[in-house]
């Protein structure tokens, strides 16, 4: 299969166009979401997904329930 490849943008390409990349790889491919925004951020260092977002980003964390794998407990 042939992986696509897409463009995901907004106006500065700091918070809303890397939080829609982050909440992506949290749903659908069960990235916890300190994992999605190493991700996102290896290939774009300047995201800041501003704290409405990572407010949300953390609700829907907890909803999808893969919050922190590595902890234990």
């Amino acid at each position: 299969m042939n992986a696509l490849k897409i463009l995901v943008h907004c106006n500065a390409g700091i918070s809303r166009s890397s939080t829609f990349v982050i909440s992506y790889l949290m749903k659908y491919q069960q990235r916890t979401l300190d994992e999605a925004l190493g991700m996102v951020k290896a290939v774009r260092p300047v995201i800041r997904p501003n704290d409405g977002f990572m407010h949300q980003l953390k609700m829907f964390e907890n909803k999808l329930g893969i919050s922190d794998k590595n902890m234990l407990g």
